[in-house]
């Protein structure tokens, strides 16, 4: 069907480009083609409605095995594999179901956490800083810190969480190595200590 489609469009309608599928792959090929090339025609071709594509199923949530006394890895890996149409390499689906997070949960704080923890270093710790900035991203950081090894001592180990925890811990020494320096060097600058030492200091936590 699909290929008797590809040929009724270019023997029927005129056009210099055709791309069968209107989700984000297709859309972006075709603002790409159309950026370096606005001479074409280009058309785009939904499979079925314009609603309906891969990146639209994709959206609104985070595919797991949560409750195992109703759901298993080896459904699940079943389901992922006839929603690739077969087309998913069965090692990489059953590393990506058995290895990552169990719960859905997990992924929503560590996502949320990731956010608050890039918030914090733009808002309070950027190159112009004040000790009222500092004490505020260092009282957040603290409760940072908590939640995430609360969520580390409680859930399975993964790479991400290993990572936000290392990430959390470099925070911190950064705001307090800005919080006992009292001078102004380099891509540190305090409004409240704006002058420069005549000599350099060690800053030791």
């Amino acid at each position: 069907i699909l290929y008797l489609s590809l040929i009724i469009y270019f023997i029927f309608i005129k056009t210099d480009v055709l791309i069968i599928g209107s989700g984000v792959a297709g859309l972006s090929a075709e603002i790409g083609i159309a950026e370096s090339r606005n001479d074409l025609n280009i058309l785009v071709r939904s499979k079925t409605d314009r609603e309906e594509s891969n990146t639209s199923w994709a959206q609104g949530g985070v595919a797991a095995v949560w409750d195992f006394s109703k759901d298993n890895f080896e459904k699940h890996m079943k389901d992922t594999l006839v929603a690739g149409d077969k087309l998913c390499d069965p090692e990489i689906v059953k590393t990506v179901v058995e290895e990552d997070t169990t719960n859905p949960d997990e992924m929503v704080l560590l996502t949320q956490s990731w956010k608050e923890l890039r918030d914090i270093m733009s808002y309070y710790v950027g190159i112009v800083r004040t000790n009222i900035r500092l004490t505020c991203a260092l009282d957040r950081l603290h409760i940072l810190y908590k939640g995430t090894e609360e969520l580390y001592n409680s859930s399975k180990l993964s790479p991400q969480l290993s990572e936000l925890r290392n990430l959390i811990t470099v925070a911190y020494l950064t705001c307090r190595a800005a919080q006992i320096r009292r001078e102004s060097r380099g891509l540190h600058y305090d409004l409240d200590f704006p002058d420069k030492y005549d000599y350099l200091e060690n800053t030791i936590l």
